[in-house]
C-alpha cells in the first residue's frame, strides 16, 4: 500500500515540507482552516516541492496534492477530528503530521489518528528531529539532517511564498572580498574604530536612532582618524565603495543626499557601508529604577 501524508496547514511551511521530503508519500492531503492565509501557505508548499523536483535527489518525486478545508476560521477539536477522519478514510495507510495548525487542531488530528490506528509525526525544528509515534506501524523516513541538507535556496523561498524567478542573485565583487580579507587581518582594531564611528547614529541619552535631519548631518561629517594599523583595510574599503575619501578625509557615503526614507533606513544604510551593525547603548533608565523600587518595598515593610 502506498504511503500517504495527512498534514495540518500553517503559515510556517518548512515544518510541513521537511516531513514530506523525509517520507516521500504518494499523496499529500493538506487540511486547513477557512482562513485565506492558509490557502496561500498550501500553494507555497506545492511550489516548493515542484522546485525541488528539478534537483537530482527528488527528480522522480511527484506526489499528488489534495486539499480539505474545515469550514471554520479557527477550527475546533471536533471539527478537525472529523475532517482528518474523512481524509484517513479516503487515504488509508497515512501518517498524520500534527506540526501545523493550532493546538486545538493538533489535538483533533491526534484523536482521529489514534482512533484509526495511524501513526502521528511532529517536526521539531529546534531540536532538529522528527518525532513519530502512535498505534500504527511507523514508516521509515530519512533523517532530519539529511532532508535539511537537501533544501535549496529556491525551495526555501518558494516555501515562504516568494517567487524564486523574481529573486536576483549576484556574486560578490572581488573588491569586497579584498576588503573583507583586509579588515579580517586587523579585526579587533577595525571593529573598535567602526563601532566608535557608528555610535554617532544613536542618541546617547535614549539609545534610539537619530532623527532623519540629524542623520543627514552626521553623514556629512568626516569619520574620525583611523589607526595607522588600519591603513590597508581603509584603502580596501575605499576601493570597495564602503568608504569615500575626499580632501584627505573619510566619509561614510559619497552623497548623503541620495539616501531617502526614514531615519531607520538611513541608519541601516550607514551600517551596511560600515559592514557592522552596532548595538544601541543600554537603556540606563531601566537600571536606575531597580534601586528605587527596592527602596519603596523596604518602606512598605
Amino acid at each position: 500500500m502506498p504511503l500517504n501524508l495527512v498534514q495540518l496547514v500553517s503559515e510556517q511551511t518548512l515544518q510541513n515540507l521537511l516531513p514530506l521530503l523525509a517520507l516521500r508519500p504518494a499523496c499529500v492531503i493538506q487540511i486547513r482552516s477557512a482562513d485565506v492565509r492558509f490557502a496561500k501557505a498550501a500553494q507555497s508548499l506545492q511550489q516548493a516541492v515542484a522546485v525541488l523536483g528539478e534537483t537530482t535527489p527528488y527528480r522522480d518525486f511527484r506526489p499528488e496534492f489534495f486539499e480539505r478545508v474545515i469550514g471554520e476560521t479557527s477550527p475546533s477539536v471536533d471539527a478537525t477530528r472529523r475532517k482528518v477522519g474523512e481524509a484517513l478514510s479516503l487515504w488509508p495507510g497515512a501518517v498524520v503530521n500534527l506540526t501545523g495548525g493550532t493546538k486545538l487542531m493538533s489535538i483533533g488530528a491526534w484523536l482521529s489518528a489514534d482512533y484509526q490506528y495511524e501513526p502521528v509525526l511532529y517536526c521539531d525544528t529546534q531540536e532538529r528531529r522528527f518525532v513519530i509515534e502512535g498505534k500504527g506501524r511507523p514508516p521509515s523516513l530519512a533523517s532530519f539532517e539529511e532532508v535539511a541538507a537537501s533544501l535549496t535556496v529556491e525551495s526555501v523561498l518558494a516555501a515562504a511564498g516568494l517567487d524564486p524567478a523574481q529573486i536576483r542573485f549576484e556574486l560578490t565583487p572581488a573588491a569586497q572580498h579584498a576588503f573583507a580579507a583586509a579588515a579580517g587581518r586587523a579585526a579587533a582594531g577595525w571593529t573598535s574604530w567602526i563601532a566608535r564611528e557608528a555610535a554617532r547614529f544613536f542618541d546617547p541619552a535614549t539609545g534610539k536612532v537619530l532623527s532623519k535631519a540629524r542623520m543627514r548631518q552626521e553623514l556629512n561629517q568626516p569619520l574620525g582618524a583611523a589607526p595607522e594599523s588600519l591603513g590597508p583595510a581603509v584603502g580596501a574599503a575605499v576601493e570597495a565603495g564602503a568608504l569615500h575619501a575626499s580632501s584627505g578625509s573619510l566619509f561614510l557615503a559619497p552623497n548623503p543626499a541620495n539616501f531617502t526614507g526614514n531615519s531607520v533606513r538611513l541608519q541601516r544604510a550607514a551600517e551596511d557601508n560600515l559592514r557592522l551593525r552596532p548595538r544601541p547603548p543600554p537603556r540606563r533608565h531601566l537600571c536606575a529604577r531597580r534601586p528605587r523600587a527596592r527602596a519603596l518595598r523596604q518602606r512598605q515593610q
